[in-house]
């Protein structure tokens, strides 16, 4: 099981399921867990990548300094989030883990 954090508590439920069904269609299992900012610590410890909205582009260096953990940090496309293309951000996540 892979844990994907999508910073952004407000993370689109649509985009969340859209990732979900690509990955039962790749047979990949993971958990999405849209969160905050500030939480970001508490959940990056269970988290194998973390996601960043496109809104949050310009915090991903602060983000990358405050986290304790090497973990990946990666920005999703903004045209990605904006048409809710779970397939495309799955895809992502899967380059970034080598899945």
């Amino acid at each position: 099981m892979k844990t994907i954090i999508i910073e952004c508590p407000e993370a689109p439920n649509m985009l969340i399921h859209n990732m979900e069904a690509a990955a039962r269609d790749d047979g990949i299992e993971i958990a999405i867990q849209p969160v905050s900012k500030e939480d970001l610590n508490t959940w990056s410890d269970k988290a194998d990548v973390i996601l960043l909205s496109p809104q949050e582009r310009f915090e991903k260096h602060h983000i990358q300094e405050t986290i304790r953990r090497s973990i990946p940090i990666q920005m999703i496309d903004m045209v990605d989030y904006g048409t809710m293309n779970g397939r495309a951000v799955l895809d992502q996540v899967k380059k970034i883990l080598r899945l």
